[in-house]
Formats: structure tokens, sequence, C-alpha cells
């Protein structure tokens, strides 16, 4: 990693950017899940990943929509 005279000028800017950070945390998100996954092994990551949003979708309870128009009377071929 290289450190550039940029990455002083910006070092007083600090305080603001983590306030800036916090700020903006606080205003998108009620519900925080930190999950820490290993990436060493792509085909676990991708599981892993894979499994959590499985989990979280499931967990919302979300049902389709019921359909408005009925495809067989519609005369809509399929």
């Amino acid at each position: 990693m290289e450190i550039s005279e940029a990455d002083y000028a910006e070092r007083k800017y600090w305080d603001d950017y983590t306030l800036a950070y916090e700020d903006a945390l606080s205003k998108t998100s009620t519900r925080t899940r930190v999950v820490f996954i290993p990436s060493n092994h792509k085909w676990f990551r991708n599981l892993a990943v894979a499994k959590i949003v499985v989990e979280e979708l499931e967990s919302m309870g979300m049902k389709l929509p019921e359909p408005k128009v009925d495809i067989e009377e519609s005369g809509v071929n399929i």
C-alpha cells in the first residue's frame, strides 16, 4: 500500500469522514446483520453467501401476488 501526499492532506478530514459514514449508516439501516465469510475458497464463499441470501428472503415471508388476469381466459398463448 502506497501513501501519497494527498493522503496526508486528507487526514485532517478524518473526523468528518467518520461522522458522515456513521450518519449514512444510521439513516439507511434499521436492522443490520454482519457476517464474516472467509474468501480463500471461492466455492465456499459462494455457497455461504447464497445460503444467507436464501435464508433472509425466506424469513421475509414474501408471497407472489395473485394474478389480476386469468391467462386461460385472456387467450394469450404461452
